[in-house]
């Protein structure tokens, strides 16, 4: 199997491709977005420390979970976006103006974008 197939079909945590790697994690928030499984997304953000701010996605009171249901659905909005009014690039600025994304991370990725 050729390297750019297994990039693309590699969703484990070893993908070296910080884009690629972001873009699967974001399908699986997605999907437990839609089974509403706040639990499950939390988990999956703790797994990802060195992208995710464990700041954005603390829950310990209700005020809490509905700040991070509604910055999910910001990202996911964008992401799921039907009309293709937005693309990638708009999806990784919206994680980044959320703090949802650490800056740095999202950094490396426009920088492997750019590079």
């Amino acid at each position: 199997m050729g390297f750019i197939l297994r990039l693309l079909i590699d969703n484990t945590n070893e993908n070296p491709d910080p884009l690629i790697r972001l873009l699967f994690i974001l399908n699986q928030i997605a999907e437990y977005f839609l089974s509403m499984s706040l639990g499950s997304i939390i988990q999956l953000l703790r797994k990802n420390p060195e992208i995710f701010d464990k700041e954005v996605y603390a829950v310990t009171k209700h005020e809490d979970k509905e700040r991070l249901n509604k910055l999910l659905k910001s990202v996911l909005d964008r992401y799921n976006d039907i009309d293709q009014q937005y693309d990638i690039n708009a999806v990784i600025t919206m994680l980044k103006e959320t703090g949802l994304a650490k800056s740095e991370y999202i950094e490396s990725i426009t920088d492997n974008e750019a590079g």
